[in-house]
């Protein structure tokens, strides 16, 4: 916040055994469903997510138009002949008004699901720190953002559109979301 670090992205993928494209996450056009940020400072603080945008391996040179997914980021493996093909999602949260705190607690919470029945408990998500800027209207897979090459959190899609939080797997998130606060 110091040196006018005013944004955090984190990136969304798929790593269970799913070889569908029916399942997906509220982007941040669409409503209540957006991806939040809450954190725990006293008084607890939550926010919409600002950006989102969605890259695919299938289709490298392409900037996806999210309105033809209904507003909603993708998280998924497309199957291409015998191969999987990855999609990340990207996420931005504004962190401006955080400035001189350190959190206690974070988490990130969706709403989305797959339709797909035969992959209910097979949909895993993992959370990754992003290490460059980027703008959800010109981002494509070639020249997608760079993520951290650890997880900072996961969680499960289910047929159930209710609102879910990346399960809580130690400090990661947390830690993250702090150092870029000390950063500014």
């Amino acid at each position: 916040i110091r040196k006018g670090k005013t944004t955090i992205s984190l990136a969304i993928k798929s790593f269970g055994k799913d070889s569908t494209d029916n399942m997906w996450i509220g982007g941040t056009a669409n409503g209540s469903y957006g991806p939040v940020l809450n954190c725990v400072i006293s008084p607890m603080k939550g926010r919409y997510a600002i950006d989102d945008a969605v890259v695919m391996e299938a289709f490298p040179d392409s900037v996806i138009n999210q309105a033809n997914l209904g507003g909603n980021i993708k998280a998924f493996r497309k199957r291409d002949g015998g191969t999987l093909k990855q999609t990340f999602s990207y996420i931005k949260f504004d962190i401006s008004d955080l400035a001189g705190t350190q959190l206690e607690t974070a988490t990130i919470s969706y709403r989305g699901k797959t339709g797909d029945a035969n992959f209910v408990d097979l949909f895993r998500l993992a959370l990754y720190t992003v290490t460059q800027d980027w703008n959800g209207d010109t981002v494509n897979w070639k020249y997608k953002p760079s993520t951290g090459s650890s997880k900072l959190d996961t969680s499960f899609l289910n047929s159930s559109s209710a609102r879910k939080t990346f399960l809580i797997n130690g400090t990661g998130l947390v830690n993250y979301i702090n150092e870029e606060i000390r950063k500014g």
